[in-house]
């Protein structure tokens, strides 16, 4: 964990997992946690991907779990680098909120998944 606001909780650097190979695998997966279950994810606690309940967070959604992506694109050679940042969509009014997370990047998977 570190005293800043660059730690993501562990279901981000999941999600991010579970994007990163979304992208390398040339068909569509489910989106939920079971395409993780045959992928041990060792994630130590207290640390930056899992920091405690108390520390804070905001910036691992957007900025953390696109370099946790990058690294792991970076780890199979099939991407170029990202933007290196998310972008936050937000709206609502009295009745309702909504809050999300997008995704830039200027690189490509390579083509060598998808001949």
């Amino acid at each position: 964990m570190v005293i800043n606001k660059l730690n993501a909780p562990r279901a981000i650097s999941k999600s991010a997992i579970i994007y990163s190979l979304r992208c390398m695998v040339g068909y569509d997966i489910p989106l939920n946690h079971g395409c993780l279950a045959p992928i041990p994810v060792n994630i130590p606690k207290w640390s930056i991907l899992d920091p405690d309940d108390d520390a804070a967070v905001v910036g691992g959604n957007v900025l953390t779990s696109q370099r946790i992506v990058d690294v792991i694109m970076k780890a199979f050679k099939v991407c170029a680098a990202s933007q290196g940042c998310m972008h936050n969509t937000t709206f609502g009014d009295d009745s309702f909120g909504y809050y999300d997370t997008v995704a830039g990047g200027a690189g490509a998977v390579s083509s060598l998944f998808y001949k």
